[in-house]
Formats: structure tokens, C-alpha cells, sequence
């Protein structure tokens, strides 16, 4: 979780324009499952932060941008529960199926190419 907040977001390492409106958020590691995040402005968009997925660092801290969309563009890192969904009316985006975990309340969640 720090790693895709901090790393990813605030510190904007794979250089992602749209992700410099964070660049000035106060984030705290306050314990190894638990961290704080600031908002420098009151927002009601300060709620699509957190939209953004957790990434396991693990497996993605040493690949840069053109890397990872190549690698897990194709073979993206999901739950043993989830699936993507063959498809084919749609190239520019992926269905994943969720029905089988139990800690979600979503059945389907769909990520589009814009």
C-alpha cells in the first residue's frame, strides 16, 4: 500500500502526468498495514486517490512505465479469486470476474482503454 501511494502516486516515479496533482500530499507509514495520508487542500476530489490500485511492490518496484504496460498489459497481477473474462467485442478493455471472492462487493469490474 505505501509503496503504490508514496512511490507510485506521490512520488510520481513512472512519470505520469496526471498524477502530479498528488506530488503534495503528507503520506506516514504509521504501521507495516497502516498508513496516513494528508490532503494539502479540502476536497471532495481527494477522494479519487484512493481509486488508484494497490500495486504489489514485490513484483513491480523494478519495472518502469514502458514495462509494465507491456508485461501486465497482457499478464496483469490479480487475486487468485479473479479472472479476467475472455472478451472479444471490446480490444480496449478487460472484464474482470469477481464473483468468486469473498471480500468483494462487486460481481464484475471492468477497466476500459479511453
Amino acid at each position: 500500500m505505501f509503496f503504490t501511494y508514496s512511490d507510485v502516486v506521490q512520488n510520481n516515479k513512472r512519470n505520469i502526468p496526471e498524477l502530479n496533482v498528488y506530488k503534495n500530499l503528507k503520506i506516514i507509514r504509521e504501521t507495516e498495514d497502516q498508513i496516513k495520508i494528508t490532503f494539502s487542500t479540502n476536497s471532495k476530489d481527494n477522494k479519487l486517490f484512493f481509486t488508484n490500485y494497490i500495486l504489489p511492490k514485490h513484483i513491480l518496484e523494478n519495472y518502469d512505465i514502458s514495462q509494465y504496460k507491456q508485461k501486465f498489459s497482457k499478464q496483469p497481477v490479480y487475486t487468485r479469486c479473479a479472472n479476467i473474462l475472455s472478451q472479444s467485442t471490446d480490444p480496449n478493455s478487460l472484464i474482470f470476474n469477481l464473483f468468486n471472492c469473498d471480500n468483494s462487493s462487486l460481481n464484475f469490474y471492468q477497466i476500459k482503454t479511453l
